[in-house]
């Protein structure tokens, strides 16, 4: 995967499992299954206010090195 090529949809940070973990993509609505791109299967979810707890998590090493 080569994210400086422009045809490439970009990706979109998601908390889960105490980790935050990265799809293909942007940003969808809520309850949709998606891969991160460590393998890991989640479940799209909004999280309220300016800066929730759950985007304190650090990032997966595999999704952030992807």
């Amino acid at each position: 995967m080569n994210v400086t090529d422009p045809a490439w949809p970009g990706y979109m940070w998601q908390p889960w499992g105490e980790r935050r973990h990265a799809y293909r993509g942007g940003r969808r609505p809520d309850g949709e299954n998606v891969v991160a791109f460590c393998g890991t299967p989640l479940t799209t979810t909004s999280y309220p206010g300016d800066n929730p707890p759950e985007w304190q998590w650090p990032e997966c090493s595999a999704c952030a090195e992807a």
